[in-house]
């Protein structure tokens, strides 16, 4: 679990709700690995130190456990003593944005991707998220299909049944809405311009874009950009907003707009739609996949016709169909990914 020190992003999501739903199976010895080293709201040079800190404090995991036990990560952070002292491991590998675009992430995020095809070549199995990322990972570190398998994020059960909360700041307000970070990849710079020219339509003057801004880095250009804006008032930046918080968030929206450039996954959509709310995303990566589940797949990202979308939308009020929604409760699980999980490592 040493990711959790380092971003509470999609990755986090997987390895939190993966490991909570093993223990709770209660068939294997689990243990649980934590990291007291932890870079979340720093900044600076004591971000550096500390993330330094985290990865070396990952090398001891090799010292744990017995001979024949097997390490799982449900992150690609793989220790060289685990490798060295040639541990059976297995490897989540989310998706290859990074390994592909190492000018578009931290310094020491771009050493460790480099070692990806190392690690990648050296795991027993090789856990994913969707079927895009295992075409991904055969496609460019020579990985065979057989040593592969796919495993979803799921939903939190706070989208399902338990009490939600509302942010009061939105109450009684018309807006539109992104869930992510601010990093590069996750295109917010195309929706502030989509949504500068919804605001240029009549009867527009109140709507209002949401943006939660979870733990990123290389924020400073989107910022800069949204307090340029002429509308820089009716942008809200909600930080990061607590689970509970989010089932009402994504309801009361208008629309979900996700605009990213790649995606392993997609965790924003599937709870998005688990709402009824609309979702627009682009036909990329794994993104296209939930157009099966009532998302709406965009061909390219030309402004006009992401707008046309939207005002629809917005005129008349449209919503997830209920089948659509049961549909993704069904299909996205926490406790039946830990389960596929648990019989492939039993294979």
């Amino acid at each position: 679990m040493s990711i959790q020190g380092a971003t509470k992003a999609g990755v986090y999501v997987f390895a939190k709700n993966i490991n909570e739903e093993i223990i709770k199976i209660d068939q294997y010895p689990i243990l649980t690995y934590n990291n007291p080293f932890s870079t979340i709201k720093q900044i600076g040079i004591k971000r550096k130190i500390t993330s330094l800190m985290r990865l070396l404090y990952l090398e001891c995991i090799a010292f744990f456990g017995n001979r024949n036990d097997i390490f799982f990560f449900p992150a690609p952070e793989v220790p060289f003593s685990v490798i060295f002292f040639k541990k059976r491991f297995i490897v989540t590998i989310h998706d290859l944005y990074a390994w592909k675009n190492l000018k578009e992430t931290t310094f020491f995020a771009s050493i460790k991707n480099k070692l990806l095809p190392i690690i990648a070549n050296k795991a027993e199995l090789i856990c994913t998220v969707s079927e895009y990322s295992k075409s991904e990972i055969i496609k460019y570190l020579n990985i065979s299909t057989d040593k592969i398998f796919v495993v979803h994020n799921g939903l939190d059960e706070v989208f399902l049944d338990k009490p939600k909360i509302n942010i009061e700041v939105l109450k009684n307000k018309r807006y539109i809405l992104n869930v992510g970070s601010l990093e590069p990849r996750k295109n917010i710079s195309f929706l502030i311009d989509l949504f500068e020219t919804i605001k240029n339509q009549k009867n527009y003057s109140d709507l209002l874009l949401v943006l939660t801004g979870g733990e990123s880095w290389n924020s400073n250009e989107i910022l800069n950009k949204i307090n340029n804006s002429v509308y820089k008032n009716d942008f809200i930046l909600l930080g990061q907003v607590s689970q509970n918080q989010l089932p009402n968030l994504y309801k009361d929206a208008v629309a979900m707009i996700f605009p990213s450039k790649e995606e392993g996954f997609g965790i924003p959509v599937i709870e998005s739609l688990s709402q009824g709310t609309p979702v627009l995303v682009q036909a990329n990566s794994a993104l296209k996949d939930f157009k099966e589940y009532g998302a709406y797949v965009m061909e390219d990202f030309n402004i006009d016709t992401w707008l046309t979308l939207i005002t629809e939308i917005e005129k008349n009020k449209v919503r997830i169909s209920k089948n659509n929604i049961n549909k993704v409760i069904y299909d996205f699980s926490w406790k039946n990914s830990a389960n596929k999980l648990l019989n492939e490592l039993l294979k």
